[in-house]
């Protein structure tokens, strides 16, 4: 009996079969925009794979969610791998029967390189799209073993795309699904009256990140920063990355906001200060000035302060090869980041102008509907019998 019985069906049908494997928040939000330009590119197309509602709501049949599982380090993953070494197992099975056309994998890379092993073991093609950033954390050996598990890298940034393509990789650029993802750009002030702000307030967004353990461990220090930007008069905002999400008890006076008016808040906000990751290269993006917060295990900060290469952790400090973005690691006291705070609040068109090369690295626009064409190109591929890799 099938592990996944309402897709046993799908095994005699004409069309494409395209597997989709996304673990976190931000890998949901580009693989729905993936499958909406897959499904608009080859109306019978179907896709089918693990991720969360955007995809769902895109077209996508999931067999599992694992977003609300998902977190960052080594001990912080301890508690979910009995989940998803049996979510691994089922997927190996799925991947076995199926024999999908391709296999794409967007960002989560430690579920997603097994998948990808068990899919080339299959001669099924494996499409990376938002792939691991070895390539930025000086990490060759993993980003080799990227190289080696995968028919087609999709890369999002432009030295991504030239590290590759020095390693051998077989490579396309097709930019960051961000700008277009991203609104159109708003002052301050309409982005508050759009709200319902008061236009003239100051605003501060307190972003907390898209993996519980993470929200937990930012909260304390976001609700002090609260409860002292509202003592001076400050609005302060906290749009949730996702439903499932539980925060601790609120300080007077936080509102907390939808996914949906993340970047509305982002935009009505003088200053941004959340958990580094994708949310300092929307900022960056955005041109409102940002802080960085980063805290996890003292084991997986020991282990990566010695396995990382890098003097930086946020995207754009380590593109742009300065120290832009404030970054705070594992000390997060309150007075640094808020003397931190008040500097940028003072002088905010220092970091602005620092920060706008920015956009070049992540050209073009268009990435979803370019990589949706590449991945359909490999499915015709397949059925052409151009990929003659043999199962191990």
């Amino acid at each position: 009996m099938s592990l996944f019985p309402e897709t046993a069906a799908l095994s005699t049908s004409p069309s494409p079969l395209i597997f989709l494997s996304a673990g976190e928040v931000s890998g949901d939000i580009y693989a729905s925009q993936l499958a909406q330009a897959l499904l608009a590119q080859t109306p019978g197309c179907r896709l089918i794979g693990i991720g969360g509602p955007r995809m769902l709501a895109a077209g996508v049949q999931l067999l599992a969610d694992p977003l609300s599982r998902s977190a960052v380090g080594l001990s912080e993953n301890l508690p979910g791998l009995p989940w998803f070494w049996q979510l691994f197992l089922r997927l190996r099975t799925w991947l076995r029967t199926m024999r999908p056309q391709a296999v794409v994998l967007v960002d989560f890379q430690g579920l997603n390189l097994k998948l990808a092993e068990v899919a080339r073991s299959l001669g099924i093609p494996v499409i990376y799209y938002i792939a691991p950033q070895d390539w930025l954390w000086g990490l060759p050996q993993s980003a080799d073993r990227l190289v080696a598990l995968t028919d087609l890298i999709l890369a999002v940034f432009e030295p991504e795309y030239r590290y590759y393509l020095r390693r051998g990789a077989r490579v396309e650029q097709v930019g960051h699904p961000l700008l277009d993802l991203l609104p159109a750009r708003q002052t301050p002030a309409q982005a508050r009256l759009a709200l319902g702000l008061n236009p003239e307030q100051r605003v501060i967004c307190l972003m907390p990140g898209s993996r519980q353990l993470e929200v937990e461990r930012l909260w304390p220090v976001l609700t002090e920063l609260a409860l002292r930007f509202q003592a001076e008069g400050a609005l302060c905002l906290c749009p949730l990355a996702e439903a499932f999400l539980q925060l601790p008890a609120l300080p007077p006076g936080l509102q907390l906001l939808p996914a949906d008016k993340r970047y509305a808040a982002m935009q009505a906000a003088d200053l941004v200060i959340g958990a580094s990751g994708n949310m300092v290269l929307e900022a960056a993006l955005l041109q409102v000035p940002v802080i960085a917060l980063y805290r996890v295990s003292g084991l997986t900060y020991a282990v990566a302060s010695r396995l990382l290469k890098v003097k930086h952790i946020t995207l754009p400090n380590i593109l742009l090869g300065q120290g832009i973005v404030p970054e705070f690691v594992q000390n997060l006291a309150l007075d640094p980041l808020l003397k931190a705070s008040h500097a940028l609040l003072a002088r905010p068109e220092i970091q602005l102008a620092q920060l706008q090369p920015l956009c070049g690295l992540l050209a073009p626009s268009g990435a979803a509907e370019r990589a949706a064409g590449l991945i359909l190109a490999e499915t015709v591929a397949r059925a052409e019998g151009l990929h003659t890799a043999e199962p191990d």
